[in-house]
């Protein structure tokens, strides 16, 4: 015979509450606000080296993919989870790389690389040339602009990996109650 009390409460502990929606409106607002702050920051040297090396028509390619990053992290800045706030605290730190260069020079030219191939940049004696077309601005940028962004979303979630929770706003799953009080027993 089963001595199990099927009329007994689970002794697993009940789910979280999901937010209330005011709670996630007012968190997708300020995650955007800072997006607001952290995107324009990141933007000076990029525009700096890649409008030095295109052309007019190019610069248009440039700005569609800027234009798309920038909507692409608001997206992402108003959607709950991880990868907003990643997004938010590791575009802060690859800003403050914009000093070193070392980064972004090592983006670029993987994105100038990549553009080589594509036809889309003209062969210098010297270097890799001028990106020409506005495909050309596109693609470059597009793939430059993934990287850093990449690395950004990968720097945040190493810190929320290596920081407690609580500094996130993330809810830890409660302990289950263990010793003598635990009804399971």
């Amino acid at each position: 015979m089963d001595d199990t009390n099927p009329y007994l409460a689970p002794s697993s502990a009940p789910s979280p509450r999901p937010p209330s929606p005011g709670r996630c409106r007012g968190e997708a607002l300020r995650r955007l606000g800072w997006w607001i702050l952290v995107f324009p920051i990141n933007l000076p040297l990029g525009l700096l080296l890649g409008s030095s090396m295109t052309d007019r028509e190019a610069t248009i390619g440039m700005g569609l993919a800027v234009t798309g990053f920038g909507l692409l992290g608001t997206f992402l800045c108003t959607r709950p989870g991880r990868v907003a706030p990643a997004l938010l605290v590791g575009g802060a730190v690859v800003s403050a790389s914009q000093f070193v260069w070392v980064l972004h020079v090592i983006a670029g030219s993987i994105g100038l690389a990549v553009g080589s191939r594509a036809g889309v940049v003209t062969p210098d004696e010297y270097g890799p040339g001028e990106v020409v077309g506005v495909p050309g601005g596109l693609l470059v940028t597009a793939v430059t602009g993934a990287l850093l962004m990449g690395v950004a979303v990968g720097l945040g979630l190493l810190a929320q990996v290596l920081t407690p929770p609580r500094w996130w706003g993330f809810d830890p799953a409660p302990d289950p109650p263990t010793g003598p009080s635990d009804p399971a027993r």
